[in-house]
């Protein structure tokens, strides 16, 4: 397939190490959408627009998977951590930096990408 995201983006970014990288991964995908309605993407010829929709569209159920199997992981470990109190502050600091940053890029899609699609999505 001829889309950069899936191909280039995703593969890089989604393997980034540690809690940090899954964070950092989920800010970069926050911001893709949030690209869509910028002045820079205002900027851009028609044609150009409807390429980069297209682009986002196609990478939404791989962005979405990431985003739900980080949520899942890092909401889970803080919630175990904190019932069984083996979390040290700063690990739970960082499991909670995940867990937002997810759920800011849920959100993001949310905000812009049609409702069918996020429920295919998963």
């Amino acid at each position: 397939s001829n889309n950069a995201i899936k191909t280039n983006v995703l593969p890089e970014i989604t393997t980034w190490p540690g809690t940090r990288g899954v964070e950092l991964a989920c800010l970069v995908l926050r911001w893709l959408p949030e690209g869509t309605t910028g002045t820079v993407v205002e900027a851009l010829p028609a044609k150009r627009k409807r390429l980069l929709l297209k682009v986002l569209h196609a990478a939404l159920p791989e962005m979405m998977g990431f985003a739900y199997q980080a949520l899942e992981k890092y909401y889970q470990a803080l919630c175990q951590g904190e019932s069984q109190k083996d979390c040290s502050q700063a690990q739970a600091e960082e499991y909670k930096h995940v867990v937002e940053a997810t759920l800011a890029m849920a959100l993001a899609y949310a905000e812009w990408a049609p409702i069918t699609l996020l429920h295919q999505s998963g």
